[in-house]
């Protein structure tokens, strides 16, 4: 059998149960489910952005501090102690984000530096690891070099131009899931250029300021009523340096702000210790010290009356000055041929080559143009003949004594002095069976005529003109 159930219709049925049958209940639910799922999801993901924001703007803040770190150094200091080995270990594997910047610069490295010292450098070679929150933040520094053509400026690249800089890479990178494109490693990434040039304020090691280094001006002398003008040089510090102190300059003396002394010295000799301090734009200050000698006038000393024979290679003689300033410049009148003064050290050599007695005058001049001059005779000797007795009487036969003729002064050398001979004199001639060594003066024999004899003697000189020739004439006689 089948049952038929019917249900009433019209205006007397009763009306439906009120609520929801259980396919809408279930469609409900399963609606319900997707809303809830997507709100999960939108939940997730922008806990994830907020979590990327904070870690990106903690890591922005990490560079900026890594910046201030950069900017407190000069140019010339960026590279200290990031030796090549270490800065090219960390070029070869560079933190995500870093390697286009170091496709436009050449790395930078401190030649100079130990192997293995980049670690410990101002700007290490290796990471520095900060933990806030507790995530851990790696800072890296990257140093190379690039060019510009400045003033017109462009990107600095690796292209040699006019103008070169530094330029410094800094990244922080930090571990987070969000950033699933890097492996879960997220990096923020920023660079600056630094001026390389070298009279920019340095700091040292411990990154504090170094003050300016004042470039010794060494130990001055001067003359008493001189004008005076010493310009003082400082390297380092921050500038513009000021000279603000010159403590025991003479009073006749000042120092303006650029470290120029000018003035003139006192009319008193006498010997100043002075110290004088630079101070730079930092307000860091370095002090020097040096004497200032002022000085009596200066006085040539006359080294005496010369005797030199002609020749012959003189001894050094120096010609002296007291007092005056240094350096001193020589200079001298009227000095023997051949004869040479050496104008620094006041020293006169040589050979003296012609003879006669010589008015020499010698000048010195100091370091103030204040000169002094000496006066001194230099006498070279005319060639002389010593005669043996000019009136001689000789024992026929007889082998006689040698007598030397001996002559002086004149031109000499170290292969030839003098040349001798002899010559009758008017009738006469020389006595018969002597005879004249003539490399000597030696006249021996034995005379072998009686008689008298008028002879002459002439002696030359090693420079052999004629007209030096000197002659004596003799008479001697045999009995």
């Amino acid at each position: 059998m089948r049952a038929v159930i019917r249900r009433r219709t019209g205006p007397s049925a009763p009306a439906p149960d009120a609520g929801f049958t259980l396919v809408e209940t279930i469609v409900a639910i399963g609606i319900i489910g997707l809303v809830m799922s997507a709100l999960g999801t939108f939940f997730v993901q922008s806990m994830r952005a907020s979590g990327k924001q904070t870690g990106t703007q903690a890591a922005a803040q990490m560079a900026g501090d890594a910046m201030e770190r950069v900017r407190s150094l000069a140019g010339q200091q960026l590279a200290l102690k990031r030796d090549q080995n270490s800065s090219l270990t960390q070029w070869q594997n560079p933190v995500p984000g870093v390697a286009p910047w170091l496709a436009g610069m050449t790395m930078a490295y401190d030649s100079t530096a130990a192997v293995g010292s980049g670690p410990t450098a101002q700007l290490p070679t290796t990471p520095m690891t900060v933990t806030l929150g507790g995530v851990d933040y790696r800072q890296s520094f990257y140093l190379g070099r690039c060019w510009q053509n400045l003033p017109a400026g462009g990107t600095c690249t690796t292209a040699s131009g006019a103008y070169g800089f530094f330029r410094v890479v800094v990244a922080v990178n930090w571990n987070d899931s969000v950033c699933d494109k890097t492996g879960g490693v997220c990096s923020y990434v920023t660079a600056t250029l630094v001026s390389n040039a070298e009279q920019e304020p340095k700091f040292d090691s411990n990154d504090q300021a170094m003050p300016p280094q004042i470039v010794p001006p060494g130990n001055q002398i001067d003359d008493v009523n001189s004008t005076v003008s010493l310009q003082l040089t400082a390297t380092d510090g921050a500038a513009p340096l000021n000279w603000i102190s010159a403590d025991g300059l003479p009073s006749t003396m000042t120092m303006n702000t650029s470290g120029l002394i000018s003035g003139r010295a006192p009319a008193t000799a006498g010997t100043y210790t002075v110290t004088v301090t630079v101070q730079d734009d930092y307000d860091l200050v370095n002090t020097a010290t040096f004497t200032w000698t002022v000085t009596r006038l200066p006085a040539a000393q006359s080294p005496g009356n010369q005797n030199t024979t002609g020749g012959n290679a003189i001894t050094a003689v120096t010609l002296r000055v007291t007092d005056g300033s240094t350096p001193a410049t020589w200079a001298a009148t009227n000095l023997p041929p051949g004869l040479t003064l050496a104008t620094a050290t006041g020293v006169i050599s040589g050979t003296p080559n012609k003879v006669g007695t010589y008015a020499v005058s010698a000048t010195v001049t100091d370091k103030n143009q204040n000169t002094s001059t000496t006066s001194f005779s230099w006498v070279v000797p005319n060639l002389e003949l010593t005669d043996p007795t000019v009136t001689r009487t000789l024992t026929y036969n007889q082998t006689m004594t040698n007598v030397t003729v001996v002559a002086t002064g004149g031109i000499q050398n170290a292969s030839r002095q003098y040349t001798w001979s002899w010559a009758g004199s008017g009738l006469s001639t020389v006595p018969t069976g002597l005879s004249l060594n003539t490399s000597t003066g030696v006249i021996s024999g034995r005379p072998t005529v009686k008689g008298t004899y008028k002879f002459t003697i002439t002696v030359r000189d090693a420079q052999n003109p004629a007209n030096t020739d000197i002659t004596s004439v003799l008479t001697w006689t045999v009995s």
